[in-house]
C-alpha cells in the first residue's frame, strides 16, 4: 500500500503527458458516434491502432458512454499487440486507479512503453527513478523524454530548476538535451497540432487502405506459382 501511495503521489507531483490521446474528450454527438462505430468495426477486424483508439473512446466517453471496464479490455488487447500508447495508459491505470491498482503490473507496462520510445512513459519512468534516487537511470529516461518531445518535460525542468537545482545539476544528459533543444521547444506552434477529427480521419484512411490491399488481389493470384 505504501508503494502504491508513493507512486500515485509521485505522478501527481510530476504530471506525465496527457492521458487522452490527441485530446479525445467526452462527446456524444452523431459525428462522434459515427467515428466510434467506424473504429469499432476496424478494431473487430484486428487493426491494433483501432483497438487502442477504441479504448480511448471508451475511457473518455467519445461516441459512447464512458466504460472503464471496456477501456481496460481494449487497452490490454492493444498493449499485447505492441501499441506503446496502450501500454502506457494501461500502466497509468494500474498505478493510479483504485479498482485496478497494481503498481508492479503498472511499472511493467510503463517500462514496455518506454522501451518503445513513448515520450510520456519515458517521462514517468524517469520521475520514478528520480524519486528513488537512481539518478543515472532518471537522467537517461528524462533526457529521452525531452528528446522525444514529451509535453510535460518543460514544466518538470522548471520545477527542478526552482525547487531542486542540486538534483538537476546531477542530470547531465537532461541538461544537454535542454541546451540543444531549447529553441526547438520554444518555436513549436502548439496551435498547429491536428484536431481530434483530423487525427481520427487519418487513422481511418490508413485502415481503409490496408483493408483494400488485403482484399484487392491480382487477377492472376490463384495461378501464381
Amino acid at each position: 500500500m505504501r508503494k502504491s501511495l508513493l507512486v500515485i503521489a509521485l505522478l501527481s507531483f510530476y504530471p506525465a503527458s496527457s492521458f487522452a490521446s490527441n485530446e479525445i474528450t467526452s462527446c456524444l454527438s452523431n459525428k462522434c458516434r459515427s467515428y466510434f462505430n467506424d473504429f469499432d468495426v476496424y478494431a473487430s477486424s484486428g487493426h491494433k491502432e483501432a483497438i487502442a483508439t477504441l479504448a480511448d473512446m471508451y475511457y473518455n466517453g467519445y461516441g459512447t458512454k464512458k466504460n472503464l471496464r471496456r477501456a481496460v479490455k481494449y487497452y490490454k488487447k492493444a498493449a499485447f499487440k505492441g501499441v506503446p500508447s496502450a501500454q502506457y495508459k494501461m500502466g497509468l491505470i494500474y498505478l493510479s486507479n483504485d479498482h485496478y491498482q497494481d503498481p508492479e503490473k503498472g511499472l511493467t507496462y510503463i517500462e514496455q512503453a518506454a522501451q518503445s520510445k513513448h515520450p510520456g512513459a519515458m517521462h514517468t519512468l524517469g520521475v520514478i527513478y528520480l524519486h528513488n534516487q537512481n539518478l543515472p537511470q532518471a537522467d537517461y529516461w528524462l533526457a529521452q523524454a525531452y528528446r522525444h518531445g514529451d509535453s510535460s518535460m518543460q514544466s518538470l525542468v522548471e520545477q527542478l530548476k526552482s525547487a531542486q537545482p542540486a538534483i538537476l545539476a546531477q542530470l547531465p544528459q537532461l541538461n544537454e538535451e535542454v541546451a540543444e533543444n531549447w529553441l526547438v521547444w520554444h518555436q513549436t506552434d502548439k496551435n498547429k497540432q491536428a484536431s481530434v477529427q483530423d487525427y481520427l480521419d487519418t487513422q481511418l484512411n490508413i485502415f481503409k487502405e490496408r483493408s483494400r490491399r488485403t482484399v484487392d488481389w491480382p487477377s492472376n493470384w490463384a495461378s501464381t506459382p
